[in-house]
């Protein structure tokens, strides 16, 4: 009797996951730029944040001044900062999210339209402003 009809459950699930696991590594090999948490929402805002026009507010440019914050920084907050979803409002129109990068928050408006735009209205640090 052939040796392959006599494996127990164990034997089988032990050489299938043997098989997934080769298969996953090649997977990572031959895609290692790929972003593979490309789908979570946190992700998903923040590839908005950074493709759509992107505009500052007047009041916005009181907070940058006052915390002494570049344009620089807002660049980098736009590429690395993470989406605060426990202080935002999802449910308002224009979205309104809190983006954390560093040590300062950044509200930012997101429009509904079909090309978004997004709009920085306030920043928050460690420094208390006395902006509108």
């Amino acid at each position: 009797m052939n040796r392959y009809l006599r494996m127990n459950f164990r034997q089988r699930l032990f050489r299938y996951l043997i098989g997934f696991g080769i298969g996953v590594a090649v997977v990572f090999m031959m895609f290692p730029n790929h972003d593979w948490l490309s789908w979570t929402p946190g992700k998903r805002i923040m590839n908005i944040v950074r493709e759509a026009e992107f505009t500052t507010a007047v009041g916005a440019e009181c907070y940058l001044t006052c915390l002494g914050l570049e344009q620089n920084t807002v660049r980098a907050m736009r590429n690395s900062g993470e989406v605060n979803f426990k202080t935002s409002d999802t449910k308002s129109s224009p979205k309104k999210y809190i983006v954390n990068y560093g040590d300062n928050s950044y509200t930012v408006l997101i429009g509904t339209e079909d090309k978004p735009k997004v709009e920085l209205v306030k920043v928050s640090g460690k420094t208390a402003c006395k902006c509108p």
